[in-house]
């Protein structure tokens, strides 16, 4: 998961963390022209779970409580992405099986249609074996 924008604010939320992208592992420093769309990226953050170097553990721990519950709500994935969007203009989630599924995404200009495209995708696309893609942008005024 990447963030562009300001760093959001984790404080309240346990092994949570966003780094600047250089710092990211080598798979994702090296796609950071692409995750930053316009070439940017002294404000791309990649966002991990403390532990495995991924987002792995919220997102995964997100979609067993979907699956009980049917909602991902006050999850702590849910929570990232409220404090991604607080303060940034973009956010990206994705599941990294291909080398170009930082691209295979489906695109969102309003929270709530991130929201539920993700729980949408929790739902279908698990089902399948795979794993959620999603990038979200706020709407440009004009």
């Amino acid at each position: 998961m990447v963030t562009k924008g300001e760093k959001p604010d984790f404080s309240g939320i346990d092994k949570v963390e966003a780094v600047p992208i250089e710092q990211a592992q080598l798979y994702l420093s090296r796609l950071a022209n692409d995750l930053s769309e316009d070439g940017d990226v002294s404000n791309l953050y990649f966002v991990h779970d403390g532990e495995t170097g991924t987002s792995h553990n919220f997102v995964t721990e997100a979609e067993g409580i979907f699956f009980r519950t049917e909602t991902f709500a006050n999850t702590r994935f849910d929570r990232v992405l409220d404090a991604c969007i607080a303060v940034s203009n973009s956010l990206r989630v994705w599941w990294a099986n291909s080398p170009i599924a930082h691209l295979e995404v489906v695109e969102c200009d309003m929270v709530h249609m991130l929201k539920k495209t993700i729980a949408d995708q929790m739902y279908s696309r698990n089902r399948a074996g795979e794993g959620i893609g999603v990038a979200y942008a706020l709407k440009k005024s004009m």
